[in-house]
């Protein structure tokens, strides 16, 4: 099953005296999505940044920030389907800064487990195209690869995004305090990068995902087995084995005729050898 985003939402406040915000989503995600919040900040304090609904558990791997900008990267596997529509951040300290956000859901990745598989980072203050991504690792050409650029500056800030990711319109701009504009790729790219106006400080931050397992014609193929059905070992010389899993799957036990011939063979020797 291919990686898709299903949905994003846009969200932003330019400063509430609360330690909360709360936002909505379009639609109540799918059994099995993954979910992920680009969050940028006009405050560079490590707040302690946690989320809560739409049917998952949001898991936070780490606060960045860089001089007055803070980013984060929040994360929720395999939803529960039932989750609803209101998402609810809870900082550390009182929100009494901008914040700007972007809320993705993606279908097609990895939830029997957790699919994330490491963070990265980076940071600037000029208008640079590269921001010498730190700390992304273990990169698969079909992984999911979600990034966020953050920066203290004017609306429509961000431009030449890297061709390899597509961004998530429309940027979300705080008056002319803040800037962040989420992008994704789905094959595993490892250099989110953009342009930026003006000589601003500004942060990237990134994660990858697994996509999720399918059995195809790439990991099948012809083995031999032994298969137990009401207490007899029967032996097959052609059957389906499909990898991964670490599992043999009988796709092929030849048809109902030929098992219960084989059946009645075994039984008609066990009772002439006085089994």
């Amino acid at each position: 099953m291919a990686i898709a985003l299903r949905q994003s939402t846009t969200a932003s406040s330019a400063g509430t005296t609360g330690g909360t915000f709360s936002f909505s989503i379009s639609e109540q995600p799918l059994s099995g999505s993954l979910l992920v919040i680009i969050l940028g900040r006009t405050s560079s304090s490590i707040h302690a940044v946690t989320a809560a609904g739409a049917g998952v558990t949001w898991v936070n791997p780490g606060d960045e920030s860089f001089l007055e900008t803070g980013y984060d990267i929040l994360y929720g596997y395999n939803a529960s389907g039932s989750g609803g529509t209101t998402v609810t951040l809870t900082f550390g300290l009182s929100l009494n800064y901008a914040v700007a956000l972007t809320f993705m859901e993606f279908t097609g990745v990895l939830s029997s487990s957790s699919p994330f598989k490491s963070q990265g980072y980076g940071h600037a203050t000029s208008n640079s195209a590269s921001l010498n991504l730190i700390g992304l690792s273990n990169l698969a050409s079909t992984d999911l690869v979600v990034a966020g650029f953050v920066a203290l500056t004017s609306p429509n800030a961000f431009s030449n995004v890297a061709s390899a990711f597509t961004p998530v319109t429309p940027e979300v701009d705080v008056g002319t305090s803040l800037a962040e504009l989420a992008a994704y790729s789905t094959a595993g790219a490892s250099s989110p990068t953009a342009s930026i106006s003006g000589s601003v400080a500004w942060g990237l931050v990134a994660a990858n995902f697994s996509i999720a397992p399918s059995a195809n014609t790439d990991h099948v193929h012809n083995a031999d087995c032994d298969v137990e059905v009401d207490g007899y070992l029967i032996h097959y010389a052609d059957c389906f084995v499909i990898e991964p899993p670490n599992i043999q799957l009988s796709m092929q036990m030849q048809n109902e005729k030929s098992l219960s011939t084989q059946m009645q063979n075994v039984i008609n020797l066990s009772l002439a050898s006085g089994g």
